[in-house]
């Protein structure tokens, strides 16, 4: 019945992808798209290519780095290329690659608390370090001057906004608790916390500044990897519009609304290049291109969890209930 559930959640997010991407070959040419990739300097995109596979690598480093001695980097690499498979392949999105994830980590004798706290982690340095570039030159690009948001019919200003967004985030993270400490009581609450910053502790200084630099050099390959593929199709951004454009996908790439971000990532990225002065031709191979190098690393995981599924007593998201007990 359960598993019976979890497939017929899975088809909302099937017809979205699908439609995302059915309005995309509708706006624009796919033809032109071909013909761009075709006619694009080869040496320069295979180049730009090459450095999105070494952005994608640099993610095994990163979770070697905030783990610890305690996981080989064979493993790393193992776990790194599955979550790939999971987050941009499977209908499961980033939440199912985290849950694989945190159920091999769980293996390596960490309760809980701690694992969900590494994952954490990894995700807010990741992500801190190319949304608040991306804040920062938005409003020096002058992108919130002059505008307002409404919301139930109410105009606000751009720092009642950010008052309204810190507010609602501080109420969320109280709702949480009082959720948990309802259903678990507060004695357990209690441990919870402690296992959380115990585990926060336990990662010294070093390792935060190794995460930390991995975690940028694997924004600056992003970085990198879509000038180059903007560039051998002919066209041109300045460095600060492409961060806001990496920013978008972030966000993009979190919802859990598409298999894979399908269509999702894809759009936010035409909109945004557009945004920018980017023909969306160019802007629709760029995506695809960057999918196609997504797809790619996500098939050698998808090899490595047929691999694991093959081997007993091998942690998967079917047992997670099982171990989480």
């Amino acid at each position: 019945m359960r598993q019976k559930l979890g497939q017929f959640r899975a088809v909302p997010r099937f017809a979205i992808a699908l439609g995302l991407v059915g309005w995309i070959v509708r706006s624009v040419d796919i033809s032109s798209v071909s013909r761009a990739i075709r006619t694009a300097e080869t040496a320069q995109l295979c180049f730009g290519i090459t450095v999105l596979l070494a952005a994608a690598a640099s993610t095994v480093f990163r979770l070697r780095a905030l783990v610890g001695p305690g996981l080989s980097i064979g493993e790393c690499g193992r776990i790194t290329v599955v979550n790939y498979f999971l987050s941009q392949v499977l209908p499961g999105g980033a939440i199912g690659g985290d849950a694989y994830r945190a159920i091999r980590l769980k293996r390596t004798s960490r309760s809980w608390p701690g694992v969900l706290t590494l994952i954490t982690i990894e995700r807010v340095i990741g992500a801190s370090l190319i949304l608040l570039p991306a804040i920062f030159l938005a409003i020096r690009a002058g992108v919130f001057e002059g505008r307002a948001t409404s919301f139930s019919g109410v105009g606000l200003a751009l720092e009642d906004r950010r008052a309204w967004i810190a507010g609602s985030i501080a109420i969320a993270a109280l709702a949480l608790l009082g959720v948990f400490a309802a259903c678990h009581g507060t004695s357990r609450l209690t441990v919870w916390v402690q296992e959380v910053l115990t585990t926060a502790k336990d990662v010294s200084p070093q390792r935060y500044g190794i995460v930390f630099s991995l975690s940028a050099l694997f924004h600056l390959l992003r970085l990198a990897g879509f000038l180059l593929l903007i560039d051998s199709l002919h066209s041109h951004i300045e460095v600060g519009e492409v961060v806001i454009v990496l920013a978008l996908n972030v966000v993009a790439s979190s919802l859990p609304i598409s298999v894979g971000s399908l269509g999702v990532k894809e759009g936010t990225t035409v909109i945004g290049l557009a945004a920018f002065g980017v023909p969306t031709t160019t802007g629709l191979a760029v995506a695809v291109l960057d999918r196609l190098v997504l797809i790619f690393v996500g098939i050698v995981g998808g090899l490595v969890f047929w691999q694991d599924l093959r081997t007993p007593g091998t942690a998967t998201p079917a047992n997670a209930g099982r171990e989480a007990e």
